[in-house]
């Protein structure tokens, strides 16, 4: 896992476009989460891929998008967890499921206290 330490979030600009207007989806997968930690799939341990996300929307202006990891939270249908930790967190992803996605993101950052 990447430990990112105190951070209390991450920053970044984002400008495209998505199908149907259909709002992105940003996922931080965790060890508690994620098949590679192993705590979860097994046959007593529940889903994995219930990922900590939220959604935004994608302009065709660039638009600066902070996401407070206070503020995201499991869809519920895998393993649950107390809450997010920042310092298990095995990378970001970005989906827009199976609509077309056209998008440049620029400048990431994490945010600190």
């Amino acid at each position: 896992p990447y430990d990112a330490g105190n951070a209390v979030g991450i920053s970044f600009w984002i400008r495209g476009s998505v199908a149907d207007n259909t709002k992105l989806k940003v996922q931080f997968p965790i060890t508690g989460t994620d098949p590679s930690g192993k705590l979860c799939g097994g046959t007593t341990q529940g889903q994995c891929l219930d990922h900590f996300a939220t959604q935004i929307t994608v302009t065709s202006q660039w638009t600066q998008v902070p996401i407070l990891f206070s503020s995201v939270h499991q869809a519920g249908w895998g393993v649950p967890l107390a809450g997010f930790d920042a310092s298990q967190m095995l990378g970001i992803e970005w989906s827009a499921g199976t609509s077309n996605l056209d998008a440049w993101i620029d400048d990431l950052a994490l945010l600190r206290p």
